[in-house]
């Protein structure tokens, strides 16, 4: 039997309508901004979301957290073995979203976390 994955994303798709108009809001396009995202992480595992600026880490990251609601797709959670919760359809209300935001640099070179200091800041 193999083991359930820990975050299950399945076609995972957000788009943000473009609208006009103040009173008479036109909808005039429609921003494709995460398109058919899949993968899963096992207990144990660790993801890192990498790509260029603007290719959609965050808005993928948002939509796992609740803060924006995918507009298609599935995001399936099991904190324990034998507990699934389907987080697409909740609100954001009922999940506590906390995402932690690092800059590459500071992550992989600790002599670069100095320079976030101040200037004359104790080390």
């Amino acid at each position: 039997m193999s083991e359930v994955p820990v975050l299950q994303v399945d076609g995972l798709v957000k788009h943000f309508q473009l609208s006009r108009g103040i009173i008479l809001r036109r909808k005039i396009g429609l921003v494709r901004a995460v398109e058919d995202d899949s993968f899963e992480i096992g207990r144990g595992e660790t993801l890192a979301l990498v790509g260029e600026s603007g290719c959609g880490k965050t808005t993928v990251s948002r939509c796992i957290l609740r803060a924006l609601p995918p507009t298609k797709g599935a995001i399936r959670f099991s904190p324990k073995e034998g507990t699934t919760i389907d987080l697409a359809p909740l609100s954001r209300r009922t999940v506590a979203p906390h995402l932690v935001g690092h800059r590459p640099v500071h992550c992989v070179c600790g002599q670069h976390a100095a320079s976030r200091r101040g200037p004359g800041s104790d080390v």
